[in-house]
């Protein structure tokens, strides 16, 4: 449903002008079935499709990695399906996910 909703559907006929099929995949593979993509557009919607780039690099999930930074709680919360994942560490090993997503939001 994420792929038709940027790609265009009967819901948003044009999708994301500027967002094509690599850039959906490429994401989505990223994302892998444990991420709801539906739920992080909709992160991306609450807030205003910021373009930052975020590279995981947070103090807070590098140093304890007992606790997490807000951004990380929230994810885990409303994205993760597992309940499992440090967003932070995430991003760190996958520099490609932060630059992926942020191509997306400046579109």
């Amino acid at each position: 449903m994420a792929s038709a909703v940027l790609l265009g559907c009967d819901y948003l006929p044009n999708g994301v002008p500027g967002v094509g099929k690599e850039a959906v995949l490429q994401l989505l593979l990223a994302w892998g079935h444990r991420w709801n993509a539906l739920s992080i557009l909709d992160r991306w919607i609450r807030e205003r499709f910021q373009a930052k780039l975020d590279d995981g690099d947070c103090r807070i999930c590098r140093d304890d990695t007992s606790r997490h930074c807000e951004e990380c709680s929230d994810f885990v919360e409303e994205v993760d399906r597992h309940k499992a994942t440090c967003r932070c560490e995430v991003l760190r090993a996958n520099k490609k996910l932060g630059k992926a997503e942020v191509a997306v939001k400046k579109k």
